[in-house]
This record gives C-alpha cells, structure tokens and sequence, in this order.
C-alpha cells in the first residue's frame, strides 16, 4: 500500500514540480511549487524512537530527494532506530536523489540542542504520520478520514504553492526574469 503512495508522489512531483507556470490576466503572474526557504536552514525528518518503518520516512523524503530541494533536508535517526537506519542505507544506493540527503544520529537531546534547532527551517517527524498523530496528514485512519491523502495535499505540506505577479500585463522581462529563480522546486534537477 504505501509502496503504491509514493509512486502516487513521485508522479505528481514529475508533473507539478517543472518549474513555475504561466497565469493570464491583467497581471502577468508565475505560480508553482516552490523550495523551502533558501537561507541555508534545513527541513529536519525526525525519526524519533516511535517511527517504524520506512513506509513513514520514504514519503515524506521523497520531495526533497526526487527534486532541487534535495539538498535542503537532513534525515535525523534517534540512536534507537538501527534497523531502520540500516534499511534506509540500503535504499539509498538504489534511488538516485537519497544519497544526498544527509543522514545524522542524534538523541532527542542533541537534536534538541539549541546550535541545532537555529540549523533548521523545521522539523517533521516520522512517527507514523499515517495513524492520525501525524502533523502532516490531519485525521488519518484512525480518525476517520483517509490513510493516505492526495499526492498533492501531502506535497503542498512539505513544500509550498506559491505565486508572484508583475503589475504589467505581458511582462516578459518579468517572466524571463522570475521564471529562470533558483526559489522553483524542479524535479529529476539532480547537480
């Protein structure tokens, strides 16, 4: 099952994440996926003691793995998780984008640590994201409502949906401009 989700990910992320696209009207106006803020912090994926397989990392890494962003997230394990942290490193050599995201051990008390927190934009926790405690997906299965969300809503919570418009109907230096940002998440863009 969640084997089926990320493919449901990655082919929304090879479809939405091409860069920004064109909106018409009055206003000439860019609109897509965008990267996490680009000030050097991090999005940190915890797995805590409580994650437990890769069913809950795999998702939520996926983002950032398979696009420009992957350079923008850490893959924190809680010492406690060795098995899991063994079975990520032997994904990551089969799937191009995971190697780059760095891989740290740290204790909640080092991940915690001040010097630590200022490194980063935000922390996602893996703790089954998918049984509704998770902060990414509201009330999951237990709650209710699906297991899985759409691709989309699950993406639009790692990255943002963002827009920036020029007062100038047909501006296309703005567009040439704007359009060539660093800001656009691309997927596949591996450097």
């Amino acid at each position: 099952e969640a084997r089926g989700y990320v493919r449901q990910i990655g082919a929304y992320l090879l479809t939405a994440a091409d860069g920004p696209r064109r909106a018409f009207g009055q206003r000439t106006a860019l609109y897509g996926l965008q990267r996490p803020p680009m000030d050097g912090r991090r999005t940190a994926l915890r797995v805590g003691p409580a994650a437990t397989s890769l069913d809950e990392l795999l998702p939520l890494a996926l983002p950032f793995a398979m696009t420009n962003a992957r350079g923008q997230a850490v893959v924190s394990f809680d010492p406690s998780q060795q098995q899991l942290k063994a079975e990520w490193a032997k994904l990551v050599g089969g799937v191009a984008g995971l190697e780059q995201l760095e891989q740290l051990e740290q204790t909640e008390e080092e991940f915690a640590a001040e010097r630590v927190q200022a490194s980063l934009h935000r922390t996602v926790r893996v703790e089954a994201p998918y049984t509704g405690r998770g902060e990414l997906l509201g009330a999951g299965a237990a709650g209710g409502g699906p297991r899985f969300p759409l691709a989309q809503q699950f993406c639009t919570k790692l990255v943002t949906l963002g827009h920036i418009k020029s007062s100038r109907p047909d501006d296309a230096a703005f567009v040439d401009y704007f359009g060539a940002s660093p800001k656009w998440l691309r997927a596949g863009v591996f450097d």
